[in-house]
């Protein structure tokens, strides 16, 4: 399982990348729950979540979200550690483009 995106899936970040041609993004999406988001409840933002806008309302991002959450929640090290090597190869991924990370 990869944990970023690198490859601009997201609209905002592909305009946001041909806007600042110069910058390469990485993303990572999680699914929120009250251990990633503690304060939904008091900030009144849990129905209204943006997990299910633009592509999040496919059930394929969801699984890969919540997949992802899982992860991190059963083994934190691990996903640190697989976090940690994906950003190394997405540095060097940019410095090949010609491009900040």
């Amino acid at each position: 399982m990869k944990l970023l995106n690198t490859n601009g899936g997201n609209a905002k970040i592909k305009k946001t990348e041909s806007k600042q041609g110069e910058y390469k993004i990485a993303s990572l999406s999680l699914m929120p729950d009250i251990k990633i988001c503690p304060a939904q409840i008091m900030a009144d933002c849990k129905t209204d979540c943006l997990v299910s806008a633009g592509r999040g309302k496919f059930h394929n991002v969801a699984i890969s979200r919540q997949t992802k959450t899982e992860f991190w929640h059963n083994d934190k090290e691990a996903f640190l550690e697989q976090l940690k090597k994906e950003m190394h190869n997405f540095e060097k991924l940019c410095h090949s483009k010609n491009k900040k990370a």
